[in-house]
């Protein structure tokens, strides 16, 4: 090897190189020193001083491969500039993670608070009891799904069915075409004695025009004939009497309509005394949910969750300069790799330990964002066996890591540092 040889050796050497194999040695000494902290000038020197102005073209070659060597070091910093970005994105990205956790604990505070029971003051819950039954005996009912309950009814008389099953809630008919024939006979008569009692005026026909109530649920009965629910209250004939049960129990009709209840007892439940009929552990919760809410970096509408004006045009704008600062590390270390490639001729290694950092930097930022936005579908769906939700404009989120080199700034960058390296020496290299 070179750098065994003695200084006289090593000149005679020297002499024999061309301008670009000289500089090349000379390169490798430098690279040697770096790798084994040795001080490899005395040979540098050496070999330099066969460098002599009267051979133009070799001292030209000689200081144009030296110089390209020197300006693609200088090059590389613009790529560790581009690590230490993506670096600092990461660290941002995981900063945001962070909030996205104590905004996750936040949200499911939120629900946990909302499905609380109300505290209301006696008064209070006598008012909503009757809006609640107002409701209910507002309802329009189908006379097909009245005459179905009715139905019901008859083949529990007949004992046909367990007092205890459900219409509709219960496998009733599974496996039984007999039983199924009975109801359908039953629905038919039902309909019969319903329609006979219109005309007598014992119940008060009017047309459906609610999607839901007591006994229905779908737009399919929109438009069809129906009772009222106040007359059908009042009819003493129907057989199924859970529906005068559920209005006449203040308890029940109000979590039907308003969910659970609970009724303040004096001070122990901050009633107030200044104002009659407030609750203050009532306003409390609802202010505590106001205020969590407004605080949240997301909304979730179904099973869609938007970022808000601030939360979302951030964390699209990091992404944005992640993937540029990604794009701008391939680019730069892809013009290097051309230069060591075809100006050196892969006799040189450039420095490969800030290329191995960019790879390391380059994924960090995906991992974080793609664990943060798993994170907020997962405690949104804390609640939910059904499908996780989705992130509206999820696409604007995604951080690349593997993109193609941009091949015309490649090749411009690659001519800038030639040129430059050309003028420095005089030499003309051939492309």
């Amino acid at each position: 090897m070179a750098k065994d040889l003695t200084p006289s050796k090593l000149s005679s050497l020297a002499k024999t190189l061309s301008g670009k194999e000289a500089a090349l040695l000379v390169i490798d000494y430098h690279i040697r020193g770096e790798k084994e902290k040795k001080d490899y000038s005395d040979e540098v020197k050496t070999i330099s001083s066969t460098i002599t102005y009267s051979d133009t073209h070799r001292r030209q070659e000689y200081i144009f491969y030296h110089d390209m060597w020197r300006n693609c070091g200088f090059y590389s910093l613009d790529l560790q500039t581009n690590v230490m970005n993506l670096e600092i994105y990461a660290w941002k990205f995981e900063a945001i993670k962070q909030v996205m956790y104590d905004n996750g604990f936040k949200y499911m505070l939120s629900r946990f608070m909302n499905m609380l029971p109300r505290y209301l003051t006696q008064e209070q819950f006598d008012e909503l009891y009757l809006k609640c039954r107002e409701k209910m005996l507002a309802e329009q009912l189908p006379i097909e799904c009245v005459a179905q309950y009715e139905a019901f009814q008859i083949l529990k008389k007949e004992k046909l069915v367990p007092e205890n099953v459900h219409l509709w809630v219960d496998d009733v008919f599974s496996d039984n075409q007999k039983l199924e024939d009975a109801f359908d006979e039953h629905i038919d008569k039902a309909i019969k004695v319903l329609e006979a009692d219109i005309k007598k005026g014992l119940l008060k026909e009017i047309k459906v025009s609610e999607k839901a109530g007591w006994y229905h649920n779908g737009d399919e009965y929109i438009g069809s004939r129906g009772i009222s629910g106040d007359s059908w209250y009042s009819y003493d004939k129907k057989l199924d009497t859970g529906y005068n049960e559920m209005i006449d129990d203040k308890g029940k009709l109000v979590e039907f309509y308003e969910g659970e209840v609970a009724i303040a007892q004096g001070m122990a439940a901050n009633l107030s005394t200044k104002y009659k009929g407030a609750c203050w552990a009532e306003d409390r919760r609802k202010d505590m949910i106001e205020s969590i809410q407004k605080d949240l970096s997301f909304d979730m509408k179904g099973k869609v969750i938007s970022f808000d004006e601030v939360f979302g045009p951030m964390l699209q704008t990091l992404t944005k300069w992640t993937n540029e600062s990604t794009q701008q590390a391939v680019n730069i270390w892809e013009v290097l790799k051309k230069a060591q490639r075809e100006v050196f001729d892969d006799k040189i290694e450039l420095d490969t330990f800030i290329a191995d950092k960019a790879k390391e930097s380059i994924k960090r930022p995906k991992e974080v964002m793609g664990s943060l936005l798993e994170h907020i579908k997962d405690i949104l769906n804390f609640f939910s066996m059904e499908d996780r939700p989705k992130i509206k404009n999820e696409d604007k989120y995604q951080i690349i890591t593997d993109p193609a080199p941009d091949e015309r700034f490649v090749e411009e960058q690659f001519r800038s540092l030639v040129e430059m390296a050309e003028r420095e020496s005089g030499y003309k290299y051939k492309m």
